[in-house]
């Protein structure tokens, strides 16, 4: 790939706070490995770096002065728990990699990638290592370990689960739990990690923003994520990912009841199916992605013809 990329562009967190080296496409090793880096009127695609939420009021599109010449080829990694806020129109024109993909932005040309923990990153590099249990739970019930939400969607969830008798096993954190040592927080990762493994169902319902880390963690685990919310995930685009339930969090109360109802009453059989999906969907997906994230992205561009 024959790639300019813009002096003003910022850098991709993952590159900088070190326990995320190469885990994003353009990474410093990706470019390296896969990328000319040449002027700009040699160039096949423009790298305008990293938009965050929390930065977005120190970027300006006058930044990137080729940017209205060809916006469908300009590349953006997009960062942080965007919320209630939208990445502006500007951005939108370009082609984007990123944590935070809303469904409601409908754009072919997004290519969704993890949100990260220690955890998942602790799994997927020492995945062949790890002692797996594939014994699948016959009882049916719904789990989740984290705190509550601005949007009040857990506590809705936890309320009508609950209220209406729907076995489940939700426990709150007092605080974000995400970045952790995994050393010295262990009681708190086997404990996080039990709830997961316990209930055949993993409640993944969004936080501030509309992602969650929780879909990965659960599908290394084998156990099926029920998604709470407007994100798409990695590798939907070309990889069926039916196995994860789906429910819009704006559903009314009995819209949603009627929603667990529906999936609390699916078979056994077919649920263990969805497990063993969900494991295939680890090693397939999230691995791959994690071997080499730019190639991952360059071969995103080549299917979508971008």
């Amino acid at each position: 790939m024959k790639l300019y990329i813009y002096p003003k562009g910022r850098q991709q967190d993952a590159e900088v706070d070190g326990w995320r080296t190469n885990t994003t496409p353009l990474s410093e090793e990706g470019l390296k490995k896969h990328c000319e880096i040449v002027p700009y009127e040699e160039a096949d695609y423009y790298y305008i770096g990293q938009l965050s939420c929390g930065t977005m009021q120190h970027i300006s599109p006058n930044f990137f002065e080729h940017l209205d010449k060809a916006p469908h080829k300009h590349i953006a990694a997009i960062e942080g728990d965007w919320g209630s806020n939208v990445i502006p129109d500007w951005g939108l024109q370009c082609i984007l990699f990123g944590n935070e993909n809303k469904s409601s932005y409908n754009k072919k040309d997004f290519m969704t990638r993890p949100v990260m923990s220690p955890l998942l990153l602790h799994f997927v590099r020492n995945y062949e290592k790890i002692k797996y249990n594939n014994t699948l739970p016959n009882n049916k019930s719904f789990g989740f370990r984290g705190q509550t939400d601005p949007h009040g969607t857990r506590l809705k969830v936890y309320n009508l689960l609950k209220n209406n008798n729907i076995p489940h096993e939700i426990l709150w954190n007092p605080g974000w739990g995400m970045i952790y040592d995994l050393k010295a927080n262990n009681t708190f990762i086997q404990d996080y990690s039990r709830v997961i493994v316990n209930n055949i169902f993993s409640l993944c319902p969004r936080g501030v923003s509309e992602c969650s880390i929780r879909i990965y963690e659960t599908c290394f685990f084998g156990r099926i994520p029920i998604i709470i919310g407007n994100t798409m995930v990695l590798g939907d685009d070309y990889y069926d990912t039916s196995f994860m339930y789906k429910i819009d969090p704006t559903l009314s109360d009995k819209e949603m009841l009627d929603e667990f109802n529906k999936i609390y009453k699916t078979p056994v059989k077919e649920l263990h199916d969805r497990c063993q999906a969900a494991r295939n969907y680890f090693k397939d997906v999230v691995i791959k992605y994690y071997e080499d994230p730019t190639l991952f992205f360059i071969n995103f561009l080549k299917r979508h013809k971008l």
